[in-house]
């Protein structure tokens, strides 16, 4: 069974989002912007405790991402997270401080067998 996150970003400057409990493996990461050439990075986190205070780990990480649509699959080798309830934390963190406009759909498809 895949099921399917749905992050709403919307900042001018470093945008954080966590979501809620997930179960399975990363398949599949989407970006649909709203916006124009948004010149931000993208990083995803798992967190594995509630009030997370450092056990989380950088699963995946791409600089200047933000701009036009894409998707990685876990054929790139880059989704390598499969959560157990864990927490996915996003940040879109803007270059340079710039106060850029950050609008946009991040989708997270996960697989959970069983």
């Amino acid at each position: 069974m895949i099921t399917r996150h749905l992050f709403q970003l919307s900042d001018t400057g470093t945008f954080t989002d966590t979501g809620g409990p997930v179960y399975g493996q990363i398949k599949q990461i989407r970006w649909n912007p709203d916006a124009g050439d948004t010149g931000c990075d993208l990083q995803l986190t798992m967190l594995p405790r509630t009030s997370d205070t450092g056990d989380g780990w950088i699963f995946y990480s791409k600089a200047n991402v933000l701009g036009a649509n894409f998707f990685d699959t876990n054929d790139t080798g880059l989704l390598r997270a499969v959560a157990a309830g864990d927490r996915i934390q996003v940040r879109a963190i803007n270059q340079a401080g710039v106060a850029t406009a950050l609008r946009g759909r991040l989708y997270v498809y996960v697989e959970r067998n069983g």
